[in-house]
């Protein structure tokens, strides 16, 4: 360890290295399966407001349609942004036409 430090070089100790290589595996696995299934990421009111924004309808439209407040549509939104790209989200509410 120390012969590597004096060379310039990161040194860590074998629980930490075992640590850090599960937390990368367990966000890379989490990652790759959200962008395979977008729908399992998206709640069902989520769900709900893409299919409502797909068609056009506006917050407040979407907000009478489901029975909710303008203000909670406008957090799903926010949400779905959060999850998938705008790309993402238009080529799904686009597969499900």
């Amino acid at each position: 360890a120390v012969q590597t430090l004096l060379a310039g070089g990161t040194w860590t100790s074998p629980q930490l290295q075992g640590r850090m290589v599960n937390r990368y595996l367990r966000r890379n696995h989490a990652a790759r399966r959200q962008s395979a299934d977008p729908e399992a990421t998206l709640s069902a009111r989520e769900l709900q407001v893409l299919e409502l924004l797909r068609t056009g309808k506006t917050t407040k439209e979407i907000a009478r349609a489901l029975d909710l407040s303008a203000r909670t549509v406008d957090i799903h939104r926010a949400n779905l942004k959060k999850k998938r790209s705008g790309a993402e989200l238009i080529a799904f509410a686009s597969s499900r036409l």
